[in-house]
């Protein structure tokens, strides 16, 4: 009897084993997916700006970087350096002006309104052609980590044109406003010295050579017909008493 009892609990002992390792295994893989990983909570990144950023000198530019995924950096310690020479410090919630190059104080400032979603571009004013290099942003204490990432800035020389308004050379010359102008003069010019000569040549035209420049074109002629002929007659006469006159001059000195 004590063989079949001792048979029996094996048995059933074997049965519960059975029973039960599927819905214990069952229950741990539900917990190891619904149960966050480690990795998905302490894991973030410093992310900056893989193409270089170019301005010219005396040009404001952001040198992009950010936290991702977004977190509040607000309460962290953010650092911006060139080589190792430090370009900002952010540090307490506020910026430690004491900590940069002196190069650059009152030449830069974070986006405090956008701190909070991850943020920590920087803003660099007044560019000149020493500020270009490598750019690093830290973020220290991001879960006993410290991250970081890079960005290059490129300066280029200021153009001549922008130079000179920067510098207020008042032989500069201002551009035109509109081009449109200046072909509208060239299409009107030439126009209007033909007009102009095509006048002159017609006065030259109608103008009598014996006029003497005493009658001038358009003028109208109130003088009677008869007494242009009276006239004329008259002058036949004076010609000839003066040709006589002369003659008989002539005549008596002979």
């Amino acid at each position: 009897m004590n063989q079949n009892t001792n048979q029996a609990y094996f048995l059933t002992a074997a049965g519960l084993r059975v029973l039960i390792s599927p819905a214990i295994i069952h229950l741990i893989l539900i917990h190891q997916l619904c149960a966050p990983s480690a990795a998905q909570v302490t894991e973030y990144e410093v992310v900056g700006s893989q193409k270089p950023v170019t301005a010219e000198v005396g040009d404001d530019v952001v040198l992009p970087c950010k936290v991702e995924p977004p977190l509040d950096v607000t309460t962290r310690t953010v650092e911006w350096k060139c080589n190792k020479t430090v370009v900002h410090m952010y540090k307490s919630r506020s910026d430690n002006p004491d900590a940069q190059d002196k190069k650059f104080r009152t030449r830069t400032s974070l986006f405090r309104d956008e701190m909070t979603k991850g943020n920590i571009s920087l803003k660099l004013v007044q560019v000149n052609e020493t500020d270009a290099g490598i750019y690093t942003c830290y973020v220290r204490k991001l879960h006993d980590k410290v991250k970081s990432s890079t960005v290059t800035l490129i300066v280029a020389p200021v153009q001549e044109d922008k130079n000179d308004e920067l510098h207020g050379n008042p032989t500069t010359k201002p551009k035109p406003e509109n081009s449109n102008w200046y072909y509208l003069l060239i299409l009107i010019i030439p126009i209007v010295v033909a007009v102009f000569w095509t006048t002159i040549r017609n006065n030259k035209r109608y103008k009598s050579p014996n006029d003497q420049g005493t009658v001038k074109t358009g003028q109208v002629d109130d003088t009677d017909p008869s007494d242009n002929a009276g006239n004329n007659m008259e002058n036949t006469n004076i010609t000839g008493q003066n040709c006589r006159g002369r003659k008989a001059q002539t005549g008596t000195v002979w």
